[in-house]
């Protein structure tokens, strides 16, 4: 899991509207992947297949 922010200025959740920053997390994460906004200062980003069972089930 990455965290995508910004250096300056908070709301670092818009560094996905900064040019190029989209491609290079396409980039990293050819598979697919997911962003989960987690504040307006931060975005989470996992890959998709990332070992989670959503299904629940447990073990």
């Amino acid at each position: 899991m990455f965290v995508l922010t910004k250096k300056e200025n908070g709301y670092g959740e818009s560094a996905m509207a900064c040019p190029g920053v989209m491609e290079k997390v396409d980039r990293l994460f050819p598979e697919g992947f997911y962003l989960l906004p987690s504040s307006v200062h931060e975005c989470l980003i996992t890959r998709k297949g990332g070992g989670m069972d959503l299904k629940g089930g447990g073990g």
